[in-house]
């Protein structure tokens, strides 16, 4: 299972936190997505979330994403540029796929 890192650092709000999340992975009958939180230095949590199809779950993991950048968290490709006075990359919000009309899981409600 391949997990994407993010990280919020702010030391006036005592802030050392990450946030990973995985790939839809397939399970058989549907997709899960494992997500893992904590402060620095511990394991943290970790929970996983099913989902019927791929698309749904690709969704869900894009807008978790979108969600923490939106926060403040940077992945950590960005963050050890940030600590080395580097310009950071262009990280483009991930993009949930289209809708497949043939599914109604991954329609818009």
């Amino acid at each position: 299972m391949t997990f994407r890192r993010f990280e919020l650092c702010d030391p006036d709000e005592n802030h050392s936190k990450f946030w990973e999340v995985s790939d839809p992975e397939g399970q058989g009958v549907g997709w899960i997505v494992t997500c893992r939180w904590g402060r620095i230095g511990t394991s943290g949590q970790e929970r996983s979330f099913f989902f019927p199809k791929y698309n749904a779950a690709e969704k869900f993991r894009c807008d978790k994403i979108n969600e923490k950048k939106a926060k403040g968290y940077l992945s950590i490709g960005n963050l050890i540029a940030q600590r080395a006075g580097l310009p950071l990359a262009k990280d483009t919000p991930p993009q949930p796929p289209e809708p497949d009309p043939e599914d109604p899981f991954s329609l818009p409600f």
